[in-house]
């Protein structure tokens, strides 16, 4: 029965081949390894110690039994195996573990607690859109003068306004209906229903003083208070009206 071809699996004599160990080698072609075995790649030992440019192991072909590859037997190459580089370098495929990466910047030494990304290269930090330090917010309303307070309706009691009728510098303006007599000194009479022709009476000057007075406080009130609402910021009652006034004992004018 012929001889089975060898089964594809790496012996160790591909070891010693591959390391360069020509007297390993040997040793294991003395011991009757397999020396025509082929491994995944379907290489044998002396294809491998010729590809890998291993001098020493090519040189052990006065064993018996040893195929020497002859020019254009190593799988994918037709070079001859004298012109193969001799070299030391990996075989294709391995990558050695200290070579860097081309494309990998090496390590820099950072300093102590030197963190920020910002010192990275090729890394972006946005910024916050910060305003400028004079810039004032469009949203932040600007204060408004309120100008004058509102204005309320005065009083004047009996005894001040007989004393101000000596240097009398506003408008005495009797609202009661119906007619009833009036305080000396007055300078119209007009009913304080009729709002509107006592303002037209007072002018369009909101600031100009005026008494308006009736027989107790209800009709006077009301005028003053209306007035008041249409802007007028001088304007008073007599307190207690024509009745306190004649109670008091100061002058009248009866109708």
């Amino acid at each position: 029965m012929p001889p089975s071809s060898p089964q594809a699996s790496q012996i160790a004599l591909h070891d010693a081949a591959e390391a360069g160990q020509r007297d390993c080698a040997a040793l294991l072609i003395d011991r009757r390894s397999q020396v025509n075995a082929v491994d995944e790649e379907g290489l044998t030992p002396l294809h491998l110690a010729c590809l890998l440019g291993k001098p020493d192991v090519t040189t052990v072909t006065d064993v018996p039994g040893i195929d020497t590859p002859a020019p254009g037997d190593l799988p994918g190459t037709d070079v001859p195996i004298a012109d193969l580089p001799q070299t030391d370098a990996p075989p294709p495929d391995i990558v050695a573990i200290d070579a860097p990466s081309p494309d990998v910047p090496p390590p820099t030494d950072a300093l102590p607690g030197d963190d920020s990304p910002a010192d990275l290269p090729g890394v972006d930090v946005p910024q916050p859109d910060l305003p400028a330090p004079d810039a004032v917010a469009e949203d932040v309303p600007v204060p408004q003068d309120p100008g004058p307070p509102p204005a309320t309706l005065g009083v004047v009691s009996p005894a001040d306004l007989l004393a101000e009728l000596d240097h009398k510098d506003f408008l005495l303006i009797n609202v009661h209906v119906p007619y009833a007599g009036q305080i000396p000194g007055t300078d119209t009479n007009l009913t304080y229903l009729d709002v509107d022709a006592i303002a037209a009476y007072i002018g369009a000057d909101l600031d100009t003083k005026a008494v308006v007075y009736c027989m107790s406080n209800y009709m006077s009130g009301i005028a003053g208070n209306a007035l008041v609402a249409k802007g007028y910021r001088a304007i008073r009652y007599l307190d207690g009206g024509m009745g306190a006034w004649k109670n008091a004992g100061y002058p009248f004018e009866a109708p």
